[in-house]
């Protein structure tokens, strides 16, 4: 192949060159015939094509990320970090020395100490041999001891650096489980309880169960912890926002719910889950129980799935003494409504969180968010929702 090409160039150029006076018309002749060849099909097997020397640009990549936006670390953020920069570049060059971040909640970045139980407890989890140390009742609490080896009997082998069951290691389900019984006075099923790192793998987790394509929605509280526009906008669903009323301390009508179902309907979104939060984030507002019945009842009417975030309910005992409130979670109302609510299926994110929320290990690493399927979802679902968990560990 080179040796056609070449032996056609050497005739063409003589051919030129008879019809050719100057020097600059043989130059001019040569450059339109090298031309000519990078034009025609035959010489792309003789070089490379030309790569985009950046394969991956905010034009290439999806555009379901470009949308997501999770605001608590957002543009307000990005202005303290360069603020921060700047105390540190050039001291004394605003009229502050400190930052302090509240856009998030990250209690142990102002100051509050952490429960040093827990952290006794992960240190002899993670390093078991220091259990058979003699030292080590000098330097550990009893109580961290005792809670140690009761976690280490329940991991096969002691092995906490080891995968587990993508529901989470079964022994620690089956405590959970047990004291959501005891709390509630309700059964709880250690089969139906799955362990997170937190909240948003939880989140995504569902919002990939649910969401099928753009006209799929999911009704969502305005003011709403960001983490929920968020993650359906990344997993590419339609957020359909019902607002909570100001006026009656951020309460939730369930009229302005119908309202704002009705309106997605007739612009063709099909809405498949209701987001309650519950005592309410950012706004603080505690449902009641009444309120809460109608909320199921609703859901259960409109065929919705219920995701119940009630992960700040101990944070709001703390207060319930003094406030003329009381907290009951949305798992309870449904267990006292269950004859007429089997048709509802039901996720609810409980609150043991026991090294996060009211115990301020919000960025821990180790961190504990337990949340339940409820045992009203047909066995299907729950392998479905098992096989997409693994892609989040």
């Amino acid at each position: 192949m080179q040796r056609f090409v070449s032996e056609g160039a050497k005739s063409i150029l003589c051919v030129s060159g008879r019809f050719l006076h100057s020097s600059e018309e043989l130059l001019q002749s040569r450059f339109l015939y090298s031309t000519s060849v990078l034009d025609c099909p035959l010489s792309s097997s003789l070089s490379p094509p030309l790569m985009d020397p950046t394969p991956l640009t905010v034009d290439t990549i999806n555009p379901k990320v470009l949308k997501c936006e999770y605001a608590v670390r957002g543009e307000v953020v990005t202005i303290a970090q360069r603020l921060q920069q700047e105390l540190k570049d050039k001291p004394g060059s605003h009229p502050f020395d400190e930052i302090l971040y509240c856009n998030i909640g990250n209690p142990q970045s102002l100051g509050q100490l952490p429960i040093t139980f827990f952290r006794e407890v992960l240190a002899l989890c993670d390093h078991p041999s220091l259990l058979d140390k003699s030292e080590t009742s000098g330097l550990f609490s009893a109580d961290s001891i005792e809670r140690a080896w009761k976690i280490l009997d329940q991991i096969p082998g002691r092995a906490t650096g080891a995968y587990s069951h993508s529901q989470g290691i079964s022994g620690l389900r089956d405590a959970i489980a047990s004291g959501i019984e005891a709390r509630d006075g309700f059964p709880s099923d250690p089969n139906d309880i799955f362990l997170t790192d937190g909240a948003s793998p939880a989140v995504h987790m569902m919002m990939q169960l649910l969401i099928r394509s753009e006209s799929d929605g999911i009704l969502c509280p305005i003011p709403q912890y960001p983490l929920y526009s968020a993650s359906i906008a990344l997993h590419g669903g339609t957020l359909v926002p019902y607002y909570l009323d100001e006026a009656t301390g951020w309460g939730l009508e369930v009229s302005e719910l119908k309202k704002q179902l009705d309106s997605a309907k007739s612009n063709g979104v099909s809405v498949r889950a209701l987001v309650v939060i519950n005592p309410g984030n950012p706004t603080g507002q505690v449902l009641s129980e009444e309120n809460q019945r109608q909320i199921v009842e609703f859901c259960k009417k409109e065929g919705l799935v219920l995701l119940a975030d009630e992960v700040r309910s101990y944070l709001w005992t703390l207060h319930v003494n003094y406030m003329d409130l009381k907290f009951n979670e949305n798992n309870v109302i449904l267990s006292t409504l269950c004859r007429c609510t089997k048709k509802i299926s039901m996720f609810p994110r409980s609150n043991f969180t026991p090294s996060r929320r009211l115990l301020a290990q919000w960025g821990m690493a180790r961190r504990i968010l337990h949340w339940s399927l409820s045992s009203l979802s047909p066995k299907d679902i729950m392998e479905s929702v098992v096989r997409g968990e693994v892609t989040w560990k």
